[in-house]
């Protein structure tokens, strides 16, 4: 268990418990099935509550769903970014930890497994609330990664800051959105992402040192 999960479970009050091991529950349940086939009967089966207790802590199972993104995505950023504080030295290394972080832990989640893997209604989802918050967050640590970047000398001076935030997004997601779709390209292999952060790193860095 996590530190993290460990302070969850031993500050959390009776009913934050029953509502985490309820979106645990829908977690696991949307991740075998999808949220089409998914009845709320069997979420409160798998929580070992009842139906009615689910509907206390959520109004709907599409409620329970954007509860859920909303801790997947929370859980997920954490995961990447704590990694990053707790074993990157500088922007280059930075990068590195937190591409291979963010991968490693999609991989491990069932559920982010089936929304890049394109489950429908999943990945329709994922353009509400939930994802706008999560993609902020990570918006902020890139920029704040960036501008430390460039007032280390780094990075180029010149740069704009937004624009280079955006490509490295979007070269992170490229890598995502092929993660479970290796006909060709495996996107986990370390050798391939230390290429991508090369070239992306020397279109950034600061060659004037």
């Amino acid at each position: 268990m996590s530190a993290r999960a460990l302070r969850q479970e031993t500050t959390e009050t009776p009913p934050q418990r029953k509502r985490r091991r309820l979106l645990e529950a829908a977690a696991q349940c949307f991740s075998k099935v999808g949220f089409a086939k998914t009845t709320v009967e069997e979420i409160a089966r798998v929580a070992g509550v009842s139906k009615g207790l689910l509907y206390v802590h959520f109004s709907s199972k599409e409620a329970l769903l954007e509860a859920v993104l909303a801790m997947t995505l929370e859980e997920w950023n954490d995961a990447t970014w704590s990694r990053v504080k707790a074993e990157a030295t500088d922007v280059r290394s930075s990068l590195r930890v937190m591409h291979r972080a963010s991968i490693e832990y999609a991989l491990r989640k069932p559920l982010l497994r089936r929304i890049l893997d394109r489950d429908a209604y999943l990945l329709l989802s994922t353009v509400d609330a939930p994802a706008r918050e999560g993609m902020d967050q990570w918006q902020r640590e890139l920029t704040e990664l960036v501008e430390r970047g460039i007032e280390a000398g780094e990075l180029r001076s010149s740069l704009d800051v937004s624009h280079a935030v955006d490509v490295i997004r979007l070269l992170h997601l490229s890598y995502l959105e092929r993660l479970f779709d290796r006909d060709e390209i495996d996107v986990t292999d370390p050798l391939l992402i230390d290429a991508g952060l090369e070239l992306l790193l020397n279109g950034l860095a600061n060659t004037e040192n």
